[in-house]
């Protein structure tokens, strides 16, 4: 077998893909080198034949003989594109398959790797320029991951459905959804919804932006079971005009159901629950601290019969804790006495006798204490109800309890200090 020395290597032996031909001598000796002798020829005539190839064809064995499936392994070379179920490959990798039941289009097996830190533990499935570094994967293991180059501002993921945006992740962290949703939620959880590490001054753990988000919808965002007897829309201005006969609230939590235990003792069932707020040491100062603060009723120029900054519509409102309330600003007596929107007790000064309280910003069940600095009087009539019919003689330290029907101003008490 010497004598053939992988007969590819000397040119002499010729073989044509058509016939497979062979050279040979019956007398292959030391001067006829190169050639098969007659018995070398029956050893190998016809031992291995070549089907005829497509171009672009993708070589692999059968077990018998070399095989091709050009419509499912197919290289283009002209561009240097591989296609797996095309012969059309439309990039350096194209995936053509079609899935069928139970069996994806393609599938990615294996084991993840996990245990090691967070620069060794690199993702199953890793997209990563050349020249980039990855750090801060999970070391319990990362299915998929995407790490962008320095400087890179596009979008690291981008979701669409027919060339129409669905959801996207930029270079800066930030998740956007779809402008117009039409039909279904933006987002829909059925696990806990959690934003970590520090906010910006002006960031916010949820934001729904734009004009009009939820008007005339059945929700911009539900909480616990929200549903039509409220609508809700976050930021923006609603310019649209609101459905008639429904009411708006910008976060919703509505009647839910709980059952229950069928033993032990339940604390509290709340449909909204705020715990206390902690405040940690620091060089600044602190004026004040609330766990749930409400900045003021609402403003605008739209018209509303009745203000509240809190409407507690019906049922037994209970206070464990100390209920302050808050004095206003002083205010100079006069015959139509303003009070100011900013608490229910107020000093007067001055020395006009007051005759009237304007009723406005007040709602039936108001109560106010005034405390006189003067010698000013209150006249019983117009809108002021006083025990008895009886004038008011205010003199320094003075004080006189009032209540609103929600037209007139009724005495609960006075005080002659």
């Amino acid at each position: 077998m010497k004598k053939l020395l992988f007969l590819f290597s000397l040119l002499v032996f010729t073989v044509s893909l058509s016939a497979q031909t062979f050279k040979y001598h019956p007398t292959a000796s030391a001067t006829l080198k190169g050639y098969l002798s007659s018995t070398d020829w029956t050893t190998f005539n016809n031992k291995f034949t070549l089907p005829s190839f497509t171009s672009g064809s993708v070589m692999f064995s059968n077990g018998t003989t070399l095989a091709q499936d050009n419509a499912n392994l197919f290289w283009d070379d002209t561009n240097n594109r591989l296609g797996i179920g095309t012969t059309s490959p439309t990039s350096p990798f194209t995936n053509a398959v079609n899935s069928v039941v139970s069996i994806p289009a393609s599938h990615m097996s294996g084991t993840w790797y996990s245990g090691g830190s967070v620069t060794t533990t690199k993702p199953h499935l890793l997209i990563e320029p050349t020249g980039t570094t990855s750090n801060g994967w999970s070391v319990s293991g990362t299915a998929f991951g995407i790490n962008a180059a320095s400087g890179f501002a596009g979008n690291l993921f981008d979701l669409q459905l027919n060339a129409g945006p669905r959801f996207s992740v930029s270079s800066a962290g930030a998740g956007t959804f779809a402008s117009s949703i039409t039909s279904g939620a933006g987002i829909v959880a059925n696990g806990q919804i959690n934003s970590h590490n520090s906010l910006t001054s002006t960031g916010a753990c949820l934001y729904v932006a734009g004009s009009n988000q939820g008007l005339n919808n059945s929700s911009a965002a539900q909480f616990l079971g929200a549903n039509s007897s409220f609508r809700t829309f976050f930021g923006g201005v609603a310019t649209g005009a609101p459905s008639v006969n429904t009411n708006y609230a910008a976060v919703v939590a509505s009647t839910i159901g709980i059952n229950i235990g069928a033993s032990g003792t339940h604390p509290i069932f709340a449909n909204f629950a705020v715990k206390p707020l902690t405040i940690n040491s620091g060089a600044g100062t602190l004026t004040n601290a609330a766990t749930f603060y409400l900045e003021g009723a609402a403003t605008g120029t739209g018209s509303a019969i009745n203000n509240y900054t809190l409407w507690v519509d019906s049922g037994t409102s209970r206070f464990d804790g100390r209920v302050s309330l808050s004095a206003g600003a002083n205010i100079a007596s006069s015959a139509t006495l303003t009070l100011g929107s900013d608490g229910n007790l107020f000093h007067i000064t001055g020395t006009t006798a007051i005759t009237a309280i304007t009723s406005s910003g007040w709602s039936a069940g108001s109560e106010v204490t005034l405390i006189f600095d003067s010698t000013a009087s209150i006249t019983a009539g117009a809108n002021m109800l006083l025990s008895g019919g009886v004038n008011f003689s205010g003199t320094a330290n003075d004080v006189i309890k009032l209540v609103f029907d929600g037209t007139s101003w009724f005495e609960v008490s006075r005080s002659v200090n």
